[in-house]
């Protein structure tokens, strides 16, 4: 999943400190919503330090019921490279049969695409790509049959319901 819509960088703020705006809260709720619906999901969540990216992971876990301990920080996933998403999904605890990676763009929207046959060309914030695989481990992951469950679009999402 790609953050929630965040504020702007404001005078001498830094990137990382940016909070998630009510439109990245209302439309991260969509997506929970219809997570719920098709009853997929997350028993554990991977975050970016990232204000605006924890915050959405944190809205996710409470709009999903999961207990706020199962979110963790990943410092890797802020804005370094395709290979620490791939790290972090390697390093998720074993206990666990599904997991959200809330991250940043562009290097989800690559992350993503690896797994895909049809390619993404950009994440939209809080967008949301579904997986499921025959994997057994969490390294396993990448190399077993997979396939792409759903791609959700809070806007997509939006106009359905008007």
């Amino acid at each position: 999943m790609r953050h929630g819509k965040a504020d702007g960088q404001i005078g001498g703020a830094k990137d990382i400190a940016r909070p998630l705006t009510d439109l990245g809260r209302k439309r991260s709720e969509i997506i929970a919503a219809e997570l719920l619906k098709r009853n997929v999901l997350p028993q554990f969540i991977i975050s970016s330090p990232a204000l605006r990216a924890l915050q959405t992971a944190e809205f996710m876990a409470g709009c999903l019921k999961l207990d706020p301990s199962f979110v963790t920080i990943n410092n890797d996933l802020y804005f370094k490279t395709v290979n620490d998403y791939f790290d972090a999904l390697y390093a998720a605890p074993e206990e666990y049969n599904s997991l959200m990676i809330v991250g940043h763009n562009p290097l989800v929207t690559q992350f993503a695409n690896f797994f895909l046959s049809q390619k993404l060309v950009d994440m939209p914030t809080s967008g949301l790509v579904a997986l499921q695989s025959d994997a057994h481990t969490w390294p396993e992951f990448v190399i077993a049959y997979k396939k792409a469950l759903f791609y959700l679009i809070p806007k997509n999402l939006e106009n359905e319901k008007t």
